[in-house]
């Protein structure tokens, strides 16, 4: 079963882009550093007045298209044990 079945409503707005990285930074979901100059995805949403980004490295976003292919969506922060479920 998928995460994204379970997910609480949609966010307010979500927006999302691949980006090159001029700093350091920790990938949101396996927490591996994504070196300046790296890519990665960047998404920003707003769900309950609240604002948030997240940032997944190249690596990470292999199995967030999977997940949206097959699940039609996914949770951040919750990627890879989403898709262990299916592999497992």
């Amino acid at each position: 079963m998928c995460m994204i079945d379970y997910a609480d409503d949609a966010p307010d707005i979500y927006r999302s882009r691949v980006q090159r990285a001029r700093n350091s930074y920790k990938c949101e979901e396996c927490s591996r550093d994504i070196k300046p100059g790296e890519h990665y995805h960047y998404a920003f949403m707003v769900y309950e007045k609240r604002g948030d980004h997240f940032r997944s490295c190249e690596h990470c976003a292999v199995a967030i298209d999977w997940l949206m292919t097959n699940c039609g969506g996914f949770a951040h922060g919750g990627v890879w044990e989403d898709y262990e479920e299916h592999i497992i």
